[in-house]
């Protein structure tokens, strides 16, 4: 009697154990796939939230800033899109269009020639403006001509360029602050009707330039570094 007992007592246990084993098993389960789900849709929802951390407390407050003058929620870092020396300075690369090439030409048919020191992007009115290049702010302002606009340095292989960003809408970055490639700086703007400081444009346009030194009259063609 002793022998069946202790044996019938083994089972129990095994049943026990077996028991718990199972529930631990689906508890882990359940408890993963929470996770599994739970994070992509908290991104999805919560896209500045999931990368502030990786922002400094300027870089996060600019960001809050723009959100709450554009109702935008998906601020942050932009998209670059185009495989070249430079990113492209529009996100929404698609939808641009070249509105004025670099050099010199007669835009009223005047017979006087002048140099256009850019180019000029037309694609979506305030798209994202991108950081071709991780560099250092240089100016952040207004200017006559261009109205709101941003200028960077870089610093390429040793070479010290310029990239000047101009009309815009907003402008989201400052003087001294460091950004990464594809860090949105501001917005496309220039409409003279819906944009304030559009500087001298007649529709909604990014001015582009690479310049060798900082400032206006240091400018060369940018289609060889973002085409």
């Amino acid at each position: 009697m002793e022998l069946k007992a202790i044996l019938t007592a083994i089972e129990v246990l095994k049943s026990e154990d077996l028991r718990n084993n199972l529930v631990m098993g689906i508890t882990l389960l359940v408890a993963l796939v929470i996770i599994i789900i739970l994070i992509p849709v908290f991104i999805l929802f919560n896209p500045f939230d999931s990368i502030k951390d990786f922002l400094s407390e300027d870089e996060q407050n600019i960001v809050k800033n723009i959100q709450a003058n554009y109702g935008y929620t998906d601020y942050g870092m932009g998209n670059i899109t185009i495989n070249s020396k430079f990113g492209f300075p529009l996100e929404n690369v698609k939808a641009v269009v070249i509105t004025a090439e670099y050099g010199y030409y007669d835009p009223f048919n005047t017979g006087v020639q002048t140099k256009h020191t850019g180019i000029d992007l037309s694609g979506i009115h305030r798209d994202n403006v991108l950081a071709v290049e991780k560099g250092e702010v240089v100016f952040a302002g207004v200017q006559n001509g261009y109205g709101n606009c941003v200028e960077l340095k870089h610093n390429i292989d040793g070479i010290e360029l310029y990239t000047f960003y101009g009309h815009l809408s907003s402008i989201g970055v400052e003087i001294g602050q460091i950004v990464e490639q594809g860090y949105i700086i501001g917005k496309e703007g220039g409409d003279p009707y819906t944009d304030s400081n559009h500087g001298n444009s007649t529709g909604h346009h990014l001015h582009f330039e690479v310049r060798t030194s900082k400032g206006y009259g240091n400018d060369i063609n940018p289609k060889e570094y973002i085409f």
